[in-house]
């Protein structure tokens, strides 16, 4: 199975659930990646952008499936890169790419024009406690163009937060998913899918802040 017989092939159709909040994600070939958020929902809140980062993070862990398939190597380079961004203290201002270790990529403003490599992800409420992640990927790209989009959604994520305090809660959530991985739980498992991020999330969440 390829890249993306393995990357499409686990997708699935539009769920019958409100959509929260989209992130269309563009890239050109000298990896230079912008980000648009749109919130689909008027009751967005601006948790919401945690909630779709370390979703999609899941999720790209989850389509390269687990250490022993193909793609295992593109998933162990993305979750090598996450150790070394959260070696660093984390906040909106930092250059998540280069804390990251991706000397080759960069977040640029948006330039008005759309990219060769275009990605797709959207956040649906499934309750208040659990949320449900849609991805869709170009027919065309690498396996790179992927692991460097989850930085630059991390990055992109942390502008869009104005309050430190939620900034904190994202680097906390992406902190304790890597330490459920880092303890045998399985990226690759569908369960798990949505588990590790809704569970990693409600752990960041300070006692008294709203969590739904």
């Amino acid at each position: 199975m390829g890249f993306l017989d393995r990357l499409l092939g686990r997708e699935t159709r539009t769920p019958n659930l409100p959509a929260l909040l989209k992130a269309t994600i563009w890239a050109n070939d000298l990896h230079r990646y912008w980000i648009v958020f749109h919130r689909i929902h008027p009751q967005c809140q601006d948790l919401e952008y945690v909630r779709l980062a370390s979703h999609y993070y899941a999720k790209v862990l989850y389509n390269f499936g687990s250490e022993q398939d193909e793609m295992g190597s593109s998933a162990r380079l993305c979750v090598s890169f996450m150790e070394t961004l959260l070696a660093h203290e984390v906040d909106r201002s930092s250059n998540v790419m280069q804390l990251a270790g991706i000397d080759v990529a960069a977040v640029v403003p948006n330039p008005g024009r759309p990219g060769q490599w275009k990605a797709e992800a959207v956040l649906y409420l499934v309750n208040d406690l659990q949320r449900h992640l849609t991805t869709t990927f170009p027919q065309s790209g690498s396996a790179q163009d992927v692991v460097f989009s989850v930085f630059a959604l991390i990055q992109t994520a942390l502008r869009a937060l104005s309050d430190p305090k939620e900034c904190e809660v994202l680097i906390a959530a992406l902190r304790n998913m890597q330490l459920a991985y880092r303890n045998d739980a399985s990226w690759a498992d569908a369960d798990a899918l949505a588990l590790i991020p809704a569970r990693a999330y409600f752990e960041a969440i300070p006692t008294g802040q709203g969590g739904a």
